[in-house]
Parts: structure tokens; C-alpha cells; sequence
């Protein structure tokens, strides 16, 4: 596990509670982001050439699993969110304008007959 560096705090808001498996490249760029992880056995991938200005990104629940891929660009306000279990992967070259939000859930479970219908398997 790889932990942020000492730049990386300062430029940024990092709150993990439990366990983050972390993968960041040395040559991916993150200034001006919240970064928050709850929850145990969760993931944050960062490749390669990813640019992250000013996003926020939350990883909650267990087992939880974000990845932005090599030569990404995430614009400023936008919010990426994995949670419960599911997996968020952005692929290679992407690039998101601002204020642009992914979430693997609505935030809150919708039950029908005693069975949770909101959880999004990717």
C-alpha cells in the first residue's frame, strides 16, 4: 500500500477511516481534491498522465473500488462516488468537463419485499 505524500496532504483533504488500498503514479497530478475513504478493504487507483483539480471523491462501505486510468482528465467540481461494494473505473483518455457527478448509488438503500433493489452491480 502505497500511502499520499506529504505534497500530495497538503495540496489536498484526505480523511480515511479503515482501510484504502492506495495506487497512485508519481506522474499523476491531484491538487485541490477532498479525498474521503470509509470502510474496510476499499481501492483507489491512480494512473499514469490522470490530471484531478478541485474533484471530490468518496469511496464508502466495504470492499469499495475506484480507478481512473492512464491520460484521464477530471475537470473541477465534479464528484465520483463508489459505494457498498461496487466498482467506479473510468477508462483510458477520458475527460470529464465540470460539475460532473458518478455515483454507483443514490446514497441510501430502496427495499421490495424484504430485498435491497438499489445496488448496482458493474
Amino acid at each position: 500500500m502505497r500511502r499520499f505524500t506529504l505534497v500530495q496532504k497538503i495540496r489536498n483533504k484526505i480523511r480515511l477511516k479503515g482501510s484504502l488500498t492506495l495506487k497512485i503514479s508519481k506522474k499523476a497530478k491531484i491538487v485541490g481534491c477532498t479525498v474521503i475513504s470509509k470502510g474496510s478493504d476499499n481501492t483507489l487507483i491512480l494512473e499514469e498522465g490522470v490530471n484531478l483539480r478541485g474533484v471530490d471523491i468518496e469511496i464508502t462501505g466495504d470492499n469499495s473500488y475506484l480507478s481512473i486510468s492512464k491520460n484521464s482528465i477530471i475537470g473541477k467540481n465534479c464528484y465520483l462516488s463508489a459505494r457498498d461494494g461496487a466498482k467506479l473505473i473510468i477508462e483510458e483518455n477520458c475527460m470529464f468537463s465540470r460539475n460532473v457527478k458518478l455515483m454507483t448509488s443514490d446514497g441510501h438503500p430502496i427495499y421490495k419485499d424484504d430485498k435491497q433493489i438499489t445496488m448496482l452491480k458493474i
